[in-house]
């Protein structure tokens, strides 16, 4: 990301909100709360993407679709990514 992209904007948070995004912050190693909060709408971009493809699935199976491969990915009820 060059500086050039970078457009500064504020946020306001609950205190539980923000000690969460410090803890992600930390937890991934991340250099600041503005790239834990670029992580965060991804990973929820994907969890979208995700929940979507699996909607679809379930309403117009794919029978090429090899639905044994889990692709890394433990089952989840999905409450751990909200």
């Amino acid at each position: 990301m060059t500086l050039s992209a970078v457009v500064k904007f504020s946020v306001s948070l609950p205190q539980d909100s923000l000690r969460y995004l410090e803890t992600y912050q930390r937890e991934h190693g991340l250099a600041s709360r503005s790239e834990a909060l670029e992580r965060a709408l991804r990973e929820l971009e994907l969890i979208t993407a995700y929940r979507q493809a699996a909607e679809d699935q379930q309403k117009n199976p794919d029978p090429f679709l090899d639905l044994e491969i889990g692709e890394g990915l433990e089952p989840s009820d999905g409450k751990k990514w909200l």
